[in-house]
């Protein structure tokens, strides 16, 4: 008990309404650590555990942040708010979580905080309390992105029909300056930006969204055919510039 109770953190206990007469309040102690570490950019479920020295009622947990880019809803069970899994109640020496979900961006800070409020309910009388979680951020390890082409079949009965797409999904938080080129031995490959090309919306790709890089095949010039193409991506993620490069396999018909 010991290990335990050196992470309490209790909430000090404010009438919300009148005082409680002599003596301190029963209030929630939170069990979980009050610095947590997070990778920017990703969503996720949060749990708090707490619990308390003596019957507390309609325990309900909110919380807010004021940094940019940063989000919190929680169950659909209980709308406004979390509550205690088993219950609303919290009885003497019981323990038990409410479940937050956060989601962040790509402009959110490395470091950000959530306050959390507690709010309950002793003998009718309603009290709350506060406490800080700060989020550290901590490094992504994993592929940047998703490689979902690796055979295109392409007509070149005409220019409308001879783009090739090239679809990729973000893994990593955010993956920018997201540049593509495509060269082939024996198939001439043209860039919208002359050199290069991107994907469809910006250079940027979050996690979870998926967009598309194009590239065109000169229907005057192309002759249908199997041709084997390498893609040479650059992009950036993790604060460093990298390099992938996959092949792709076009079918072309006329």
């Amino acid at each position: 008990m010991l290990a335990i109770a050196s992470m309490l953190v209790p909430l000090l206990a404010s009438p919300a309404s009148a005082q409680n007469g002599q003596g301190r309040a029963p209030s929630p102690s939170l069990l979980s650590d009050t610095r947590q570490a997070w990778v920017t950019g990703t969503s996720q479920w949060v749990n708090f555990t707490w619990t308390t020295d003596a019957d507390i009622e309609d325990l309900r947990v909110t919380g807010t942040s004021s940094h940019r880019d940063v989000s919190i809803d929680y169950s659909t069970t209980t709308g406004d708010h979390a509550g205690p899994s088993e219950n609303a109640d919290l009885s003497a020496n019981e323990i038990d979580y409410t479940a937050v979900h956060i989601t962040t961006g790509s402009s959110t800070p490395k470091n950000f905080n959530i306050r959390l409020t507690a709010t309950w309910k002793v003998d009718g009388k309603s009290y709350s309390g506060q406490t800080t979680i700060g989020f550290r951020g901590a490094a992504y390890e994993g592929d940047a992105f998703a490689v979902l082409t690796d055979v295109v079949d392409v007509s070149v009965a005409d220019a409308a029909s001879s783009w090739v797409d090239l679809n990729y999904t973000g893994l990593a938080p955010s993956t920018t300056d997201f540049s593509v080129t495509a060269s082939g031995s024996d198939v001439e490959i043209y860039h919208p930006q002359v050199d290069f090309t991107s994907l469809h919306h910006d250079a940027v790709l979050v996690v979870g969204e998926t967009d598309t890089a194009r590239i065109w095949l000169d229907p005057d010039v192309v002759q249908p055919g199997t041709y084997d193409i390498t893609v040479r991506i650059t992009y950036s993620a993790g604060g460093s510039r990298d390099t992938l490069e996959h092949p792709v396999r076009l079918n072309v018909s006329g």
